[in-house]
This record gives C-alpha cells, structure tokens and sequence, in this order.
C-alpha cells in the first residue's frame, strides 16, 4: 500500500499487528517507533495498521509521519518544530487516529535532529495521546534529505525493526540492528514481513514466462499449474 493514502487496512492484517502493539500498550509504552534497514519493508503500512489497532482499542492516538514520504516543508498542513505548534498541522484519520507529517526540507530536516526538544514536543504539547505511533526514517539508506534516523529513534520508548522477505538480507538486518543498539535506540524486536514475498510457484512461473515466451499458450498453460500447486504455494 502506498505511504500516506487513507486506504483501510485489511482485516486480515489486524489480528498479527494486535499481537505486536498490544503488549506495548498494556506495558505503558507511550512513544512507539517503526523502522527498518531499508526503504520498501512495509513500514508505513505496519505503522497505519498499529496506529488503527490502538484506536479501536480505546486509546487515543497520533501517527507521527517522520518517514522520507513525509509532506514537503512547503505544505502549509506539516510540522517544523519552531515554525508552527505540532497541534496546528495535526489532521483527523477515517481509522480513528490522527496523523501528523513532517515538513522536511534540506534546512528544516536539522531541526528534527534535537531528540530532546522532539521529545519535548510529544511529552508537552502533544500530551492529549495515549499512544504515538512514530514512522521512521530507514537505518541503512535513508536519503540525504530525510531526517536522522537514529536521533529521532532515541525519542521512541521502544523501536521495532521491520524487514522484508526478498527485500531485506540477513546481513542487513543485523547491521541495522547493531546500529541502532550501538545509538542507545531501545530496540525491542523484529518483524519479517511476508507481505509480496514470492512463492515458489510465482517464482516458477515467472522463469516459464521467461523461456516460454516465443510459445505462449504453453506458457500460459505452464503457470496455470505452477501457481496452482499447493506444495509450491509457501
């Protein structure tokens, strides 16, 4: 699902994320941050799918949007810490929490660098929530032009990792792991995303597509059976 969109998260995701974010909110966790190694792990999806979990749990909720998909500086409804007051550029979610963007610029992108006043701004001003849900930039190959991952990190009470199966290596999870352990950052855990992992059968079907494309009917016949075979289907 693309960043930022008010698409509803579908049923089917929410019972796994209830067992993720549940427990943060029985434990007291306020300030609760997603990121992973890199871009396209799911974050932003696993973030709106934890913050609608929460607000149909009864807490009160704000989704913090520090990702590098965060509204431009120049979008009168984001937040620069200094330029206008958080609660001024906060915006109502059809899920039942509310969503506050960044306005990151090559300029305002060092203002979001201070963890201290960050934390300020969500202890104080955005006081009103019982949870925040913060997206956060990716470990290992954030954009010149985003904010640190690491120094908005170390405002989160606790930080999940998120990788994804045929985007994330083992060896790049585990960098990132150590570089936000190395920062301070409270790392709690992991989530492998399965979501638009390949199966072996899709996998198959797309080498049948490959060789087979100067006889496509057979081709077509070949990936039938192949994403068909439930030995294949995991």
């Amino acid at each position: 699902m693309p960043p930022n969109t008010n698409t509803p998260i579908k049923e089917t995701w929410l019972r796994p994320v209830e067992q993720l974010v549940l427990p943060a909110l029985e434990s007291r966790i306020r300030i609760l941050g997603f990121t992973g190694p890199e871009t396209g792990t799911g974050v932003s999806t696993l973030c709106r799918a934890s913050a609608e979990v929460l607000a149909r749990s009864g807490a009160r909720v704000l989704l913090l949007d520090l990702s590098p998909d965060a509204a431009s500086g120049r979008d009168p409804m984001s937040w620069t810490p200094g330029r206008n007051g958080a609660m001024s550029a906060v915006a109502p979610d059809p899920a039942g929490f509310d969503v506050l963007r960044a306005g990151i610029t090559p300029d305002s992108r060092f203002l979001f660098n201070n963890a201290r006043s960050l934390r300020s701004t969500l202890s104080e001003e955005l006081s009103r929530y019982s949870a925040i849900v913060v997206n956060l930039p990716p470990l290992l190959d954030a954009r010149p032009e985003s904010i640190n991952p690491i120094a908005c990190a170390l405002v989160c009470d606790e930080v999940v990792l998120v990788c994804a199966q045929d985007v994330t290596s083992r060896t790049s999870a585990s960098q990132a792991a150590e570089a936000a352990r190395a920062a301070g950052v409270k790392l709690t855990g992991a989530v492998w995303n399965r979501r638009g992992a390949s199966t072996t059968g899709q996998e198959m079907a797309r080498s049948a597509r490959r060789w087979l494309r100067f006889a496509p009917r057979l081709a077509a016949a070949v990936e039938r059976r192949l994403t068909r075979t439930p030995l294949l289907d995991g």
